[in-house]
């Protein structure tokens, strides 16, 4: 799930909201929190 994510945020580098979410997955890939990949499928 998350290499699948990484591969689509890279490829949209630019938008700023995407930015962001890079920031969060890399946080989330750092500590597995399930209440995190709750709020990035929400969001």
């Amino acid at each position: 799930m998350l290499e699948g994510a990484s591969l689509a945020i890279d490829s949209n580098d630019q938008n700023p909201r995407t930015l962001a979410n890079r920031q969060f997955f890399k946080a989330l890939s750092g500590k597995q929190d399930r209440k995190a990949q709750v709020v990035c499928v929400a969001g």
